[in-house]
């Protein structure tokens, strides 16, 4: 990955700083320790903002895709069905970039992707969605709403399986991508402008 500071910066293009951002997300995905592994998600409900964190699980930066896991019954699922544009922040302290997608996303469920991403889970990550009840629901005690007879010595393939009805992969197309650069000594920022046939690059103001 590039080591980006202000007294080396005639070495970089805006095609490398392309092509750092996704290994910097790959890594992401690869790895819980490294910053990108937990991200913002941002939909749209109706006509209000809902943003949480979620797990970066996977990215394809040929297609130019990102996918996490969900509860199916989760009100992201609904907003995203309902407009899926969806925006997405990524922020690495130590080096002090931040960037910022936008993307169009996939619900998929019970179909080979959603399989796919079932079959590569650990059991402790399959058990998270036997929950009793859907995500946000009112509860009268705080509770995970998880099975207490299931503890992780208990996990079989056998067990957790109903939890694959509950199961979703939320796939996202990127088609921007915005980079900030912070430095005390002048802030840089470039924008990419993806589609399926090209990448329009330009620097643009921090």
């Amino acid at each position: 990955m590039l080591d980006f500071n202000l007294t080396n910066e005639s070495e970089f293009t805006l095609e490398n700083i392309y092509n750092d951002c996704w290994e910097r997300i790959y890594a992401g995905s690869r790895s819980a320790k490294h910053p990108f592994h937990l991200v913002t998600l941002s939909t749209v409900d109706v006509n209000e903002p809902a943003i949480r964190t979620v797990v970066l699980r996977e990215v394809n930066s040929i297609n130019k895709t990102l996918n996490i896991h969900t509860d199916y019954r989760s009100p992201k699922v609904k907003q995203i069905q309902d407009n899926p544009m969806v925006a997405i922040l990524l922020y690495d302290f130590e080096s002090r970039i931040q960037i910022r997608l936008k993307a169009i996303a996939t619900v998929h469920y019970k179909d080979s992707v959603c399989e796919n991403a079932w079959n590569k889970s650990r059991l402790e990550s399959k058990k998270c969605y036997l929950t009793h009840s859907s995500p946000s629901s009112v509860i009268n005690i705080p509770d995970d709403g998880l099975p207490k007879n299931l503890t992780v010595k208990d996990l079989t393939t056998e067990n957790v399986q109903p939890g694959f009805d509950n199961f979703v992969v939320i796939e996202a197309k990127m088609v921007e991508l915005d980079w900030l650069y912070l430095n005390h000594k002048g802030h840089r920022r470039a924008l990419y402008k993806i589609s399926n046939t090209e990448v329009k690059m330009n620097w643009i103001l921090p």
